[in-house]
């Protein structure tokens, strides 16, 4: 119990510094920030599922966790996409 407060404690001490220093960066050090282009993230995509792939053929133990975890993340992205994506669409 301990250890999953702690986790929730750091996780949104992370988040809230992160909030803070992309503000400071972008007053103080005037830094501008670009998005890669859609090419280079597919290729990105690509190139690590082919990797994670691979890991997963290398061993019966990481395939069954990677099995594991393409299952979960599939279904995560679609409830983003339901979910997330119109309040975007909306409000950002």
């Amino acid at each position: 119990m301990a250890v999953k407060e702690m986790d929730g404690t750091m996780s949104t001490q992370w988040l809230a510094k992160d909030v803070l220093y992309l503000q400071k960066m972008r007053e103080e050090k005037q830094v501008k920030f670009r998005e890669f282009p859609a090419k280079v993230l597919v290729h990105l995509a690509k190139t690590s599922e082919e990797i994670k792939q691979d890991l997963a053929n290398s061993d019966p133990q990481v395939k069954k966790v990677f099995n594991s975890y393409s299952k979960f993340h599939s279904m995560y992205l679609e409830h983003q996409r339901i979910t997330r994506r119109s309040y975007y669409k909306h409000f950002s």
